[in-house]
């Protein structure tokens, strides 16, 4: 898509996922090593070092993007 297209919406695919505690399940060197595809993903998509939540329990905090936004 270039800058100014609007005929073309962008493709865009968002995953959520459930219990990734960085510093729990992200052990240094672990996802080199036993997690190609989500490496792969972090490496080639947007990952978030620093991120917030609305809300602390799982499921509405996964549902919060879903949510229909004005406008």
């Amino acid at each position: 898509m270039r800058p100014g297209d609007a005929s073309t919406p962008p493709n865009l695919l968002i995953i959520l996922t459930n219990r990734q505690r960085r510093l729990r399940h992200w052990p240094q060197g672990l996802a080199e090593q036993h997690l190609p595809s989500f490496q792969h993903l972090a490496s080639n998509g947007l990952s978030f070092e620093r991120a917030f939540t609305n809300t602390c329990m799982c499921s509405p905090s996964r549902a919060t993007p879903a949510e229909p936004t004005p406008g």
